[in-house]
Parts: structure tokens; sequence; C-alpha cells
């Protein structure tokens, strides 16, 4: 066995859109820093390939768009791609196949209400269960239930087959006994998963700034109470008119019950304000005379103070000892808001004509500028897009802030182990059919559970791998046919279709040109179709699988004169996304859970069965597991 006495800052192991993106973030931060990308395969992208045919068809082997979130757009931004957005036309609507038929399903509540393969009835229940609360929260499952079984114990199964059962092939390939919680969370985003946040080092980070604020907090209050001492010291002495001052701050024993009896049998508090503002934490007591009688030296002091606040009490902005600003926050609210419709206004005249007329603006102002960019990405955001020559584009501008010795491709990482005396974890790789020692302060593992639990096999309890290795996955085919347009009967609106069949082969197809008009000819139809890999026969050669494929997809969209179209390519996917089984999320708590100890400390696991698997959640994962990484060791 060979060794690499170099030790790397970062190792990233899976050559995703995540590790491209982490690896983007952590040199831009510090580019001297040391970071070895390891791929199975011969490229990077993972399951993000676009391909093209005769130079003027594009077509996606992985996903073909995703939706645009804060993060996205600011990769998207950063790499100078804001040009190639493609945002999908509004007017295309999707559509679900059922029994050789097809149903337009509109996203809009009248939409829902004209659907009509679910009865009127069921919609008008889930409707009044889901106002008036008459159904058991996902979360409330000690033991996950499936999504089959949730809907016909809270709501009816019209809506699991022919609304959720289709969405969730097109989101994850699985069946029915997918996860309830799991799929409501994390496919469909629903609901707020309580077991696990999508967004662990969200929640991390937060947990690192409240430690922070929760220390300067005792810090500045332990700074404050001894200023406060110090000050309620010297003003004891200034203000009272004993002669004897030194003999009160000497002997506080004997005198402060006294004094402190005195104080309160005089006095009584009735509101105490803090301001937080403050360097120090003042109390603005409003006192209440009691009528008890003390000798007249020492209620000098007192009766200053009550005149002070007498004196207080009486301006206008004080009713009965108590400020009474509602007027005054009233009238300054409708300014604030009209000024703020004033300001929009005029910012908007003035962002028509900047965009018509930029020249007239030779000085603009940092603060426009800003307002532009947000007018620019509201846009955006939440838009379902792609970039006009494919999702590769990613790649391909992250791979030019690469350095090609820092891939190391064709590689497999057999394991992981822990030198706990200097912190540094060892990784077995095997290349070129030759196993190597490589050395890393800090271990990214982005792959699947199943090849998570085989590299941290030495180091993980035997239950918690065998969760991992259990977690269920579905393999998935994509191909891609060409048509010509004559050829097939297809809807002139379709977006793209989902399969509501109980045992489909065709979970769903995306009809590609019509989404984004110059992946192909205006008189050509570019299918994108995903198949269920269990479904197809196993021994099929790749004229039995194309001859497979168009059979079934006759039973969907009807080709003309038994039209031969052009087959551009099948791919195959091998447990390309998580089915998220039964109690997936208390297994995945107890893995998560195991990664706080201290011996996986820099070991950190983030793939698509943790934080979600459109490129949207990797783009968003992966900058905020970068930002922990910041925050916790800097």
């Amino acid at each position: 066995m060979e060794t690499n006495d170099k030790t790397y800052d970062f190792i990233l192991v899976g050559g995703g859109i995540y590790s491209c993106c982490m690896y983007y973030y952590l040199k831009k931060h510090n580019p001297e820093i040391k970071i070895l990308i390891i791929e199975k395969g011969n490229k990077l992208g993972g399951c993000i390939q676009t391909e093209t045919y005769n130079n003027n068809v594009i077509y996606e082997l992985g996903p073909n768009v995703f939706k645009l979130c804060n993060n996205s757009y600011n990769l998207i931004k950063d790499l100078n791609l804001c040009d190639q957005i493609a945002i999908i036309n509004k007017g295309l609507v999707r559509y679900i196949s059922y029994e050789n038929k097809l149903y337009p399903l509109y996203l809009s509540f009248l939409g829902y209400i004209y659907f009509p393969l679910i009865s009127f009835t069921n919609k008008i229940k889930l409707i009044y269960k889901i106002l008036f609360k008459k159904y058991k929260h996902a979360n409330s499952y000690h033991y996950d239930i499936s999504i089959k079984n949730y809907m016909k114990e809270n709501f009816d199964s019209q809506h699991y087959q022919y609304l959720l059962l289709p969405l969730i092939y097109g989101s994850s390939g699985g069946h029915g006994d997918i996860s309830a919680l799991s799929f409501l969370s994390r496919n469909l985003k629903l609901v707020h998963n309580n077991k696990n946040s999508l967004r662990i080092w969200n929640e991390k980070i937060k947990t690192i700034d409240n430690d922070i604020i929760s220390k300067s907090s005792l810090t500045n209050f332990n700074n404050n109470n001894s200023m406060n001492v110090k000050k309620c010291s010297q003003s004891s002495c200034a203000s009272t008119e004993y002669d004897d001052n030194v003999t009160l701050l000497n002997h506080a024993d004997t005198n402060h019950n006294e004094h402190g009896h005195n104080r309160k049998n005089t006095y009584t508090t009735e509101n105490s304000d803090i301001n937080t503002n403050a360097n120090t934490i003042e109390s603005v007591p409003i006192l209440k005379p009691v009528s008890i009688t003390t000798p007249a030296h020492k209620q000098t002091p007192y009766k200053r103070l009550n005149k002070n606040v007498d004196e207080r009490n009486k301006h206008p902005l004080f009713e009965n000892g108590k400020p009474n600003q509602y007027k005054q926050n009233f009238v300054l609210s409708i300014i604030g808001y009209s000024l703020k419709i004033i300001r929009n206004v005029f910012f908007s005249i003035n962002y028509t004509i900047y965009k018509y007329f930029p020249m007239l603006y030779s000085n603009i102002g940092n603060k426009f500028l800003q307002r532009i960019e947000e007018e620019e990405k509201k846009k955006y955001i939440g838009k379902t897009v792609s970039l006009n020559y494919g999702l590769y584009e990613f790649i391909r501008q992250l791979k030019k802030h690469i350095h090609e010795n820092d891939i190391s491709a064709n590689t497999e990482l057999n394991y992981i182990e822990k030198n706990m005396k200097n912190n540094i974890w060892t990784c077995n790789i095997n290349k070129n059919n030759t196993k190597t020692n490589i050395y890393t302060k800090n271990i990214i593992l982005t792959v699947n559970s199943k090849m998570c639990a085989n590299i941290l096999r030495k180091i993980l309890p035997t239950q918690i791998k065998n969760n991992l290795e259990q977690f269920s996955y579905s393999s998935l085919m994509t191909a891609n046919i060409y048509f010509n347009k004559e050829d097939i009967t297809i809807p002139k609106n379709l977006f793209g279709l989902l399969s509501a069949e109980q045992n489909a082969h065709i979970l769903g197809c995306f009809y590609a040109n019509n989404m984004f008009t110059n992946r192909c000819e205006n008189n050509k139809i570019l299918l994108t179709l995903y198949i269920r890999d269990t479904n197809l026969p196993s021994d099929n050669n790749d004229e039995q699988l194309k001859k497979t494929i168009l059979n079934n997809l006759k039973n969907i969209l009807p080709i003309n004169n038994d039209a031969k179209p052009t087959i551009l390519n099948v791919t195959k996917w091998k447990d390309i996304l998580p089915a998220y089984s039964e109690n997936y999320e208390n297994k995945l708590k107890e893995f998560l859970n195991e990664l706080e100890n201290p011996q996986y400390q820099n070991l950190f696991v983030d793939a698509g069965w943790i934080t979600g698997t459109s490129i949207s959640d990797r783009i968003s994962s992966a900058m905020e597991l970068f930002d922990y990484i910041i925050k916790k060791k800097y």
C-alpha cells in the first residue's frame, strides 16, 4: 500500500454540484487552502449531464429544471450566468396520465376544483379538514407512517392515487410506502420537519450565534453590574447629607441594613424600564410614596428623587404615571407608510428610465444599484428554470475555478479512520487498482447512505451502519426521444406529465423544447422520459430496451403511422433518489446525533438523502455548510 504524506485541508468525496460549489466557496474564501475532490467517475457533475445531437439538439441525461432560491440565484450571479437563465413559459400545463388518457392539472384553486379524477365530495372534505385542522399532523407520529396509510387515515385514497402518487413518481421514483413526514417535508416542502431539518447547518449556525450572544450578554451584564455598583456607591455617598461618608463605606455591614430598611419602607416600585441601548442597565422606577415616619435627616435624598419623579409624571406624554404614545405612533406610522409609497413610486420611475436610457445615469448611488439588483432578483426567485445551454453550464463555470490537480477522477474511497492524537483523518483510496493512504484535516462525504455506511464501517456503531445500508433508493432510467411533429399527438400546452398508474413503467416525461424553445428545431418534438428501472426486463439489449420504451410510450401519447423516432440515449441511474422508507426520520436522527460525538470532529456528511435532492437544495446546503465551517473555525 502506498502512502501520500501530503495533508489536505479538505477532502470532498463525490464530484457532484455540491462538491463543486463547496470547492468554489472555500477557495474564494482562502485561495491557499488545499482541497482534493474524489470522484469515482471520469467527470464532475454527478447526475447533472447535458448532451448535444447534431449541434442543434440539447438534452439532459438527468434533471431538466430546478426552482430558483436566493442561494442558487446568488451562485448564478457569481458565475456570470444571469443572462443564461431560461424561465419556463407560465402558460404550460402539467398533466396526469391515467388509463391511457391525459388530465390537465392547473396549479390554482379552481384548477384543483375542476380536476376530474377526484370527486367533489372528497375535495370538500379535504378543504374542511385542512381549514379546521381535523387531521393528524405528520410530525405527531412517533413511529413514522407511510404516505399511503397517512392519506387513508386522515383524508381519502383518491387524493393519494391521483395527486400524491404522481408526485412521488416525479420526485423520488418511489411507491406509496414512502415516509409521510419525509415526503411532505422533503419532496413537497409542505410541512416543517420537527425531527430533522433540511437546513441542518443553519440550525448549527444559530446555536453558535446564540452561544456568542449569551456569552457577550453575560460579560456585558457582569461589567455593567460592577459599574452600576460602583456608581451606586459613589452616588449614595454624594447625595446623602451625612458628615461621616467614609464611615458609611468602611462599615457597610453595620449601616447597610438600616439604610436599606429606610429605603424600602419609604418607597415601593410600580414599574421599571430597562434601557437596552445604553452602555449600562438603567432602572427608571416610577415610585409611589408611602407615609412612614422617618427621621428628617434620612428623608432628604429620597425627597429629592420623589420630587424629580413627580415633575416628570406631570409631563404631557405621561398619564397616570405611564407613557401614552398611541396617537404619536399612529401618526408616525401613517407618515412612514406614505413616505415608503412615495419612495417606491420614485424608484419605479427612475428604474424604468434607467432600463431604457442608462446613459442618462452617469453617477449612480450604491443604494440605487442595490435596489435594482433586488428588483432583478424578484423576476427569478421561486421560478422553475434551466440554463440556455443546459444545466451542465453550472459545472462548466465552476470547473473554471477548480485546478485539475485538485480532482482525483476514477477514484473510490474505501474507508476512513482518525488519528485522535493529531486530529487527522486517514483516507484509504483505490485508484488504478492501487490502494493509497491520504490525509486530511477535514472530510466531507456527499455520497448516498449505502456508500457512507461502507466508508464509515470502521468507526460507526453496527446498528447505525446497518440502518444506513437499509435505506431504500430508486433506480431510474432517462430516455431522450426525438420526433417529427406530425409523428406524435401531444397537447400544445404540455409542460410535462406524471403517471397515476399503480405499476407505471414510464413515471413521467418533459416536453423539453416546449419548455425551452432553443432545445431543438421548431418542427421537432423532444421528450425526456423517466422510467422506473426495475419495471423493465434486466436482460434487454439496447434495441429491445428501446422497443419496450416505445411500446409503453404509445399507451400515453399516440404515435401516428407507426413512426420510428430517434432515441438519442437511454441512461441508467442506479440508487439515484432516496425513497424514504417508513421510520426513515427516526433512523436518520440517530445517525446525525451520533455524528455529534467528539470522535467525528471535522467529519461532515451532507447529501441529498439528508438535506434535499433538488439542485437548489444542494447549492443551498453547500453554502450553509461553508458558512458553518468558517463560523466554527474562525
